[in-house]
């Protein structure tokens, strides 16, 4: 045998070994491609029970436990019961507020007492009307004159009874103060407040044993424009309503009535030419006109009251005029 052929009989041999390699090479890449396959479709079955089983299982109606739904039904009737118990509670409060809402805005009742209040002829009547009917409107008050720039204590009232009326007296401090009472006597307006809004209201308040209301007022008494009393309300203890508009239309009828009668005791002094010069100057507010705050302190009880704490004798403070002396009587029908 030659080289020649032996050279292609070697190349036919190798030949034939690679496409026996690659034969064998395709069987096993085939029969691994099948395994895989088998295996995939074997978990994707398992995979497909799986999900199968899993939403049949939510899908079905499942019964409710008896301890279950027996819990949940006194849980119900609890939260019922409780429910009505706080709507019957509201209802109650609500309706009691009304109540006190409406019953002090008895209109009669305050046309009694405006009708009774103007009808007086002193000024001492007319603040005794005005603190008398002013006490249905409030649980706890207090009156304070104006005298030579100071506040001077006069009365104690309300529907809650004070253990010492009298202590109202005591009180006495200047103008020039910071209070609730100076703030609304300056500006002739109502004034609402708490304790602390003013850092100088515990002067009157501790004095007649007011504590510290949480809402209070301070309405001003006008004459001529100008304040010559005030008035102080508040809710004391029992946190009841304070009609305030009450309380407001009474000290205006006062103040209203003293102006009245003061124009009334002065007319016999003028005449003719003269009235209609003092008439002229009144209106236009001229300074040469009677001062209303001497109007309203000079006579009644006003006139010989003696604040505890005066440096000057009340006889220099507040000089007796022309118009009538009223006293504090007995028969002035009112226990104030």
């Amino acid at each position: 045998m030659n080289s020649e052929e032996l050279e292609q009989s070697l190349r036919a041999e190798f030949e034939n070994y690679l496409k026996d390699v690659l034969a064998e090479m395709k069987q096993d890449v085939s029969d691994f491609q099948s395994k895989i396959e088998s295996e995939f479709e074997k978990h994707r079955s398992q995979l497909s029970e799986v999900f199968e089983d899993f939403s049949k299982r939510h899908t079905e109606e499942r019964e409710i436990e008896t301890s279950f739904k027996e819990s949940v039904s006194e849980h119900l009737k609890l939260a019922r019961d409780e429910g009505a118990r706080i709507t019957a509670a509201a209802i109650a409060e609500a309706e009691e507020m009304r109540e006190e809402e409406e019953t002090p805005a008895n209109f009669s009742d305050i046309r009694d007492a405006i009708n009774e209040i103007s009808s007086k002829d002193s000024q001492s009547e007319i603040l005794k009307s005005l603190v008398h009917h002013a006490a249905q409107y409030t649980p706890q008050g207090a009156f304070f004159i104006v005298k030579n720039k100071h506040l001077v204590g006069w009365r104690v009232f309300g529907t809650d009874e004070h253990p010492d009326p009298e202590v109202v007296k005591e009180v006495y401090f200047p103008m020039s103060l910071t209070t609730s009472l100076s703030e609304s006597v300056n500006t002739l307006a109502t004034v609402e407040s708490a304790f602390g809004t003013h850092e100088d209201d515990s002067q009157y308040l501790e004095k007649l044993g007011f504590g510290e209301p949480v809402n209070m007022f301070s309405i001003p008494l006008v004459v001529r424009g100008r304040g010559v009393a005030v008035l102080h309300a508040d809710r004391g203890t029992s946190e009841a309503f304070v009609n305030v508009e009450a309380l407001e239309a009474l000290v205006r009828v006062a103040g209203l009535t003293v102006e009245v009668l003061a124009s009334a005791n002065a007319a016999p002094k003028i005449s003719g030419a003269d009235a209609e010069v003092e008439a002229d100057r009144e209106y236009a507010g001229s300074d040469d006109s009677v001062e209303p705050e001497q109007d309203f302190e000079a006579t009644g009880e006003f006139a010989d009251y003696s604040p505890p704490e005066a440096d000057v004798p009340a006889s220099t403070l507040y000089a007796k005029d022309e118009y009538e002396t009223v006293t504090d009587s007995a028969d002035s029908g009112y226990e104030v």
